[in-house]
């Protein structure tokens, strides 16, 4: 069971790849930040862009398990969004 530290819109120093989409969130561009730690795994930070992290908000246990960085589109995110 992970427990949630903090989260937080932010620009980070490097690339990262978004938990989502999957897409490159190059360094300096904005994100939302998510920082948690995992019993017996540690410490982890997730990157995510701003509409990835509005569409996975309503996501329970069984959609992170399954959903991998990619295996949703950022223009899909996008068009379900507006829709």
């Amino acid at each position: 069971m992970g427990t949630h530290i903090n989260d937080k819109i932010g620009k980070p120093r490097k690339r990262h790849q978004c938990r989502v989409c999957g897409t490159i969130i190059e360094a300096g561009e904005q994100c939302h930040i998510y920082r948690g730690v995992e019993e017996g795994e540690g410490f982890y930070t997730l990157y995510f862009h701003d509409e990835c992290w509005d569409y996975s908000r309503d996501w329970d246990d069984l959609d992170w398990e399954t959903c991998g960085p990619g295996a949703v589109s950022r223009d899909e995110i996008r068009a379900e969004m507006s829709a």
